[in-house]
């Protein structure tokens, strides 16, 4: 008796259906189960929302203690759609109110797949100021179908631009599935960013204003094992300098000639980077130097130069414009 029961009914454009599509019970006389209910957000951020539901006078080891029960809006069905954002760059996603590190870009995540099997599926997106109520206007989405299955699904990623500088934005997305699918289906629910609401601030663009990170000046590359004929590791270190944003991360750039910067290598939001198994060729000298950039995308200049080089390859007018220079012996 007062056990308590929950039941939700779907809705459609005349009513609700007669037929309950989910129901559940704690089966304990006196719990008062669902005697309050409300929307608990996407608590696993798997892009459905999730169901709270209190049992007030629900008995676990004390008398009337009372319990809230926690039920996922997916029930198991298919795989979680994880929306993200991330920074324009790629490097590394953004929570609720973050910066995009681009004045007018910001980068979208979903995992796509199909309910029925393998399927061409495609991303598409919706992105307003806060403030602007989203009506599916000015829809944006990928250029390619990608195939997507529901044991893995695909990565959906989409580099969004045109955006407005120092704005806050809010953004929903879905799937789209390829026309002509078996089971006739258009696209999924629309998804909005876990733990925030709809109307609610999901990220802002970054200002031009503000000056670039400082950059590092106390680089040091350490051998870590090795020598000319054994394969060995670098291991670069610094500390962290002063940014007016923060640090978001560091950009690890690695040349054969003392006198360039060269190409990226990595990327790290750590002090340190190890660089596996240079050394040991004794055909090419490797020279490091870092940036900083911050959480509103400034890149800082160069960082001094280390390096490791072979003695019988050092050339020694060149050697002197880099710094802590390893040898191997």
């Amino acid at each position: 008796m007062d056990e308590g029961r929950g039941l939700m009914y779907l809705g459609s454009t005349s009513a609700p259906y007669l037929i309950p599509a989910w129901r559940a019970q704690r089966d304990q006389a006196n719990a008062h189960f669902g005697n309050c209910v409300a929307s608990a957000g996407d608590v696993d951020g798997d892009g459905y929302g999730d169901l709270l539901a209190g049992a007030c006078f629900y008995d676990n080891g004390q008398e009337d203690e009372g319990q809230a029960h926690l039920f996922s809006g997916a029930q198991g069905a298919g795989l979680p759609f994880r929306p993200r954002q991330a920074r324009a760059d790629g490097f590394s996603l953004i929570g609720p109110l973050g910066a995009s590190g681009s004045q007018t870009q910001v980068r979208l995540r979903l995992t796509g797949w199909y309910p029925g099997g393998s399927e061409h599926v495609k991303l598409q997106w919706e992105i307003k100021p806060l403030g602007t109520n989203f009506d599916g206007t000015d829809l944006g989405e990928s250029v390619d179908w990608a195939l997507a299955d529901s044991a893995t699904g695909v990565e959906l990623d989409e580099l969004v631009a045109g955006l407005t500088e120092e704005t806050p934005y809010h953004w929903r997305a879905r799937v789209l599935y390829e026309p002509g699918n078996p089971q006739g289906l258009d696209h999924s629910i629309w998804l909005s960013l876990p733990h925030n609401g709809w109307n609610e601030t999901d990220f802002r663009t970054s200002g031009d204003g503000g000056s670039p990170p400082s950059p590092v000046d106390d680089l040091v590359a350490t051998l870590m094992g090795g020598s000319k004929s054994a394969s060995g590791d670098l291991l670069l270190t610094w500390t962290e300098p002063f940014t007016e944003a923060g640090v978001s991360y560091y950009v690890i750039y690695r040349s054969t000639t003392p006198s360039s910067t060269g190409d990226s290598l990595a990327a790290t939001a750590d002090t340190a980077y190890t660089d596996p198994g240079v050394v040991g060729d004794t055909g090419t000298n490797h020279y490091y130097t870092v940036k900083v950039v911050d959480q509103e995308g400034r890149k800082s200049d160069p960082s001094n130069q280390v390096g490791e080089f072979d003695l019988q390859l050092m050339v020694p007018e060149k050697a002197s414009s880099s710094e802590n220079l390893i040898g191997r012996e």
